[in-house]
């Protein structure tokens, strides 16, 4: 089982390692967040970017998610003024034009995440969506729990006492209100990397 693993992990490494460069600048901070308090700082261009698609998708479906026993209350005041050191561009996997940045660090005893989206379609019935992140070798993944309403503006922030600065990979995923904890159909995917 163990060389099974080391064989998957190998591998999905190699295809993220081959996917498409991508180089953006990045958005600054809606007046919706504004609004709401939200001054993360966008002003640091983004880095280059792999994309894959399947890949992780497959990955993630074999494995069960992690569960983060060090997480703790998710507000979005809680990123107020914060230059995070890693920032991704998200892209659409799912055929639609949505698109989001996501942003993270270890500061202060602390794992953030912030991520902010755009495009995405309005979910029905108990339908809804939630991030995840994912560390590549050793294979891994965790959720970083569903996405909210802020004024206006789709985010996801999560906070933790555990270090997931080496889950550098972020997926967005559309779920059904079926009670499975396993990640469903991916909408958007990308690379965190740390910024130059």
């Amino acid at each position: 089982m163990n060389t099974y693993r080391a064989a998957v992990s190998t591998l999905a490494m190699m295809i993220i390692l081959l996917g498409v460069g991508c180089q953006s600048g990045a958005p600054a901070p809606s007046q919706e967040e504004s609004d709401a308090g939200l001054t993360v700082n966008y002003d640091v261009p983004l880095p280059t970017q792999d994309f894959t698609d399947s890949t992780v998708a497959e990955m993630m479906k074999k494995i069960i998610p992690s569960k983060d026993s060090g997480e703790v209350e998710m507000r979005s005041k809680h990123v107020e003024g914060i230059t995070f050191r890693y920032r991704g561009e998200l892209a659409d996997v799912s055929g639609g034009t949505a698109s989001g940045v996501v942003m993270m660090d270890w500061k202060m005893g602390q794992y953030m995440l912030h991520a902010r989206f755009e495009g995405l379609p309005l979910t029905s019935g108990g339908d809804f969506y939630e991030g995840w992140v994912v560390r590549k070798e050793p294979f891994d993944y965790i959720s970083t729990g569903r996405l909210v309403d802020v004024r206006g503006q789709i985010v996801n922030t999560y906070l933790s006492d555990s270090d997931y600065v080496d889950y550098d990979f972020y997926v967005l995923t559309l779920e059904p209100d079926d009670g499975d904890p396993a990640p469903a159909e991916h909408i958007l995917e990308g690379a965190i990397e740390l910024v130059r």
